[in-house]
């Protein structure tokens, strides 16, 4: 009778938990992440653009040193998510994509070279849901991300690699996989 009792109350407890797994509603992360990840491009974009145009590429460089991690934490914090850009090819070793990440890029960058569709992909692991987005280099991010000498200017390129002594964030052409958004949301 024991046994019969505690094979029921787990036999429960299974199809309880399938039923939680099988209501996530995917298509809910797959909106927030866009929004949040449009929402936070357009923002350090536009400060970048403004940046560039008021005091120029090597300020721009400065910006991106100080200011786009707390504007990044601003917005997470306003979203109550975790908003990471990562990069295999990173400036700032904050931004190295780990194992995980990785493999993502790696599947965007295949995708783009079957000229297939990029799609966000949405994983869940312990508790938390990982939207990913690609991040494609735009003509605009050339200017510190292209070809050195043509594109990034050899004094451009000095004082980037005075802030970023280990930078591997160049020789990108328009259209590349720079890196993606990692945006991590708690499952409630």
């Amino acid at each position: 009778m024991k046994k019969s009792l505690i094979i029921v109350v787990l036999l429960s407890s299974y199809i309880v938990s399938c039923n939680q797994n099988s209501s996530f509603d995917e298509e809910k992360y797959i909106t927030l992440g866009k929004e949040i990840g449009q929402i936070t491009g357009k923002t350090l974009a536009t400060q970048l653009k403004k940046t560039i145009k008021e005091q120029g590429a090597i300020e721009a460089i400065s910006f991106c040193n100080l200011k786009a991690y707390p504007l990044t934490d601003s917005l997470s914090q306003i979203h109550q998510v975790v908003i990471k850009r990562v990069a295999t090819k990173f400036r700032n070793h904050n931004n190295q994509a780990n194992q995980q990440e990785e493999r993502i890029i790696q599947e965007y960058i295949n995708l783009l070279s079957q000229n297939k569709d990029l799609s966000p992909v949405i994983e869940r692991e312990n508790g938390i849901i990982h939207f990913y987005a690609p991040i494609k280099v735009q003509k605009a991010c050339l200017k510190c991300h292209g070809t050195l000498g043509t594109e990034v200017s050899d004094s451009l390129y000095n004082h980037i690699k005075n802030l970023y002594p280990k930078d591997l964030a160049i020789d990108f052409k328009e259209g590349d996989i720079r890196g993606v958004w990692n945006i991590n949301f708690k499952e409630k």
